[in-house]
């Protein structure tokens, strides 16, 4: 099942994973403004799964 969550709740989880990552919200978001990640749009909020931004982050170069 998609673990559906907003560029903040994600940002939030990787943080209390990896305190020390280097991810930013901000880059979350544009990977997902951008369509790198697939998301829908709640409102004025982006939903995507959490799931196929650990899968694009193991893959990028």
């Amino acid at each position: 099942m998609a673990k559906y969550r907003t560029i903040q709740k994600a940002y939030a989880e990787l943080k209390k994973r990896d305190p020390e990552t280097a991810i930013s919200q901000n880059y979350i978001r544009q990977l997902v403004i951008n369509g790198i990640i697939p998301s829908r749009k709640a409102g004025s909020k982006y939903l995507f799964d959490l799931d196929k931004l650990e899968e694009y982050m193991q893959t990028a170069k």
